[in-house]
């Protein structure tokens, strides 16, 4: 029960009240399926003494109304019959729609959630994750996920249909009723037991599996120009091979101990089947008394059989899935460390100047300071350049000043006032461009303005800010001009290209503050003085900063910040 109750914390709260929908309709599917089963005797004692027809419910009152007659009463009682189970199992199948509708949109949800959770998280959360972990969690886990609350669904919905056909079967027959409900019992228990830790650490397995399989189909795309030289596609084929042979063998005696209720339990009702033959021929005077119940139990073990083995096959799913579940619980439950107070509609002002005062960072786990006891300011449309030897902390100063890291001591101040206070709105201010511009492998204009949909993105803007980073004669020289698509991490396109592409895009959202952080270090010298001849446009217009480790990149800033 605990783990229900924290697949069931997870749930979004829309879900838990829809909950309430799924009792109701499994109370009236438990009712047909009762009544199913109950209509069984009355029909085969009909059938076995069909010349006394009025001992049918009504029979007097629909002869008197000339509905029915002693020689059409086989056609209406097996028409009724017929139409009763084609009416109960199509309300059945609106069961299972609506069970499947709702067990998927929770996968939609929960997924959407954890993707809005990570996405929310700071910066130095992802100094410790693999990108291969969170995405196997969001699409994969989650799915999981979904497959166990349908998977609970299903037991409760089960076992609601198995207690209300045994109950009717125990006004029946008692005593045959309660050995049957022993057996099936013990045949349960003993099966879970069994298997329990065994599903639970194939599992486990699985899920380790899943996430490293990710991680390997990533190094083997990202390093694929490495592989061709040296010709290492076997030996990178390799660690994957591996994994897909362990998840194989995983997920072959997962589907075998899955198997195993089913025919087991098809061995145990025929050995009831035959015991009870002997049991009722040894207490009864005549077959025809025997007829009636062999029947309801036959009818009864026709959907009871498929019943316990679901209950048995989603009790082991549930156990095969706990470690997804106990991976999604412990996302849901991180709780990130609040750096700011964000209000939207407070104005933000930077006029005047831009203070860093005292300045001190430590990575987390790492005791040593990578920036100690930093000041600096820098004036309002200032071109500044910070500068230092790699591992000296300009990426990581860049980053303080973007408000990606909070640091332990010192203070950021635009116009005297904390950007923590206000970081949305401060963020909105700045326009980045890395080292490494990641482009979708969309179009020029989806990457510019990127985060937009094609009817939200300014045409008259997107020409300008083109025009600005002095890439829009390259873009009208192609066939398809905004429209092209760049392929992806932008294949298709030179260093330069890519990186004036990331000057746009930093520029389509009219920002106050530039940071280009080593975004010249991977061009050659020709590519890097067009880019830094592309700058001047902004110089006393915008307040710009560079991060770099060449001299040269600098030579134009109104003032050098060198870390050591």
């Amino acid at each position: 029960m605990k783990l229900f109750f924290e697949a069931f914390n997870i749930l979004p709260s829309f879900f838990k009240k829809r909950s309430i929908k799924f009792i109701i309709l499994l109370l009236f599917a438990s009712f047909f399926e009762t009544l199913g089963i109950g209509l069984v005797i009355p029909v085969i004692e009909f059938i076995s003494d069909i010349d006394t027809p009025n001992k049918i419910f009504l029979y007097e009152y629909l002869t008197s109304i000339k509905i029915i007659n002693s020689e059409n009463i086989l056609f209406y009682v097996m028409f009724a019959f017929l139409l009763f189970y084609v009416l109960k199992n199509l309300f059945l199948i609106f069961f299972y729609y609506w069970n499947n509708k709702f067990c998927w949109n929770i996968y939609k949800e929960v997924s959407n959630n954890l993707l809005k959770t990570y996405i929310s998280r700071p910066i130095t959360y992802y100094f410790s994750k693999n990108s291969s972990e969170l995405i196997n969690n969001t699409m994969n886990e989650c799915k999981f996920f979904s497959v166990i609350v349908q998977s609970y669904l299903k037991l409760i919905a089960e076992f609601s249909i198995l207690i209300s056909i045994c109950t009717f079967l125990l006004f029946f027959e008692p005593l045959i009723t309660l050995m049957f409900i022993l057996l099936i019992g013990v045949f349960y228990f003993l099966f879970i037991k069994i298997t329990k830790n065994k599903i639970y650490n194939l599992g486990k397995k699985r899920h380790e599996i899943a996430s490293a399989q990710i991680k390997e189909l990533q190094q083997n795309f990202e390093s694929i120009k490495f592989i061709k030289l040296r010709s290492f596609e076997k030996k990178f084929i390799f660690p994957y091979s591996n994994l897909t042979k362990n998840f194989s063998q995983v997920s072959y005696l997962h589907g075998t101990l899955s198997e195993l209720p089913k025919i087991s339990l098809e061995v145990l009702f025929i050995a009831s089947f035959v015991i009870m033959v002997f049991i009722f021929n040894s207490i009864s005077s005549t077959q025809f008394d025997m007829i009636p119940i062999l029947g309801l139990f036959a009818a009864a073990a026709f959907r009871i059989l498929p019943s316990v083995n679901r209950i048995i096959d989603s009790r082991q799913q549930i156990n095969f899935l706990k470690p997804c579940l106990e991976k999604i619980k412990n996302e849901f439950d991180f709780k990130a460390s609040v750096n700011s107070v964000n209000n939207f509609n407070k104005p933000f002002d930077f006029k005047k100047d831009l203070k860093i005062q005292q300045l001190h960072y430590s990575y987390p786990n790492v005791n040593l300071p990578i920036i100690n006891d930093i000041s600096f300011s820098i004036e309002k449309n200032e071109c500044v350049g910070i500068i230092g030897k790699s591992g000296s902390g300009k990426s990581t100063l860049a980053d303080i000043i973007m408000g990606f890291m909070k640091p332990q001591q010192g203070k950021i101040l635009v116009d005297n006032v904390d950007i923590f206070s206000n970081l949305k709105n401060w963020q909105n201010k700045i326009g980045y461009v890395p080292q490494s511009v990641y482009l979708l492998d969309d179009t020029i204009g989806k990457n510019i303005a990127l985060g937009l949909n094609s009817d939200e993105i300014n045409e008259k803007k997107l020409i300008q800010t083109a025009k600005d980073a002095q890439i829009l004669e390259f873009i009208n020289s192609l066939k398809d001009g905004f429209n092209t698509l760049v392929g992806e991490r932008g294949t298709k396109l030179s260093g330069g290209q890519i990186q004036r592409l990331g000057i746009a895009r930093a520029l389509y959202y009219s920002p106050e503050l530039l940071i280009f952080d080593e975004a010249t270090s991977a061009l050659d010298l020709d590519t890097e003085a067009e880019f830094l001849k592309s700058l001047e446009e902004f110089k006393g217009k915008k307040t710009i900063i560079i991060v770099s480790h060449r001299k040269s990149t600098l030579k134009d800033c109104n003032q050098i910040i060198e870390l050591k």
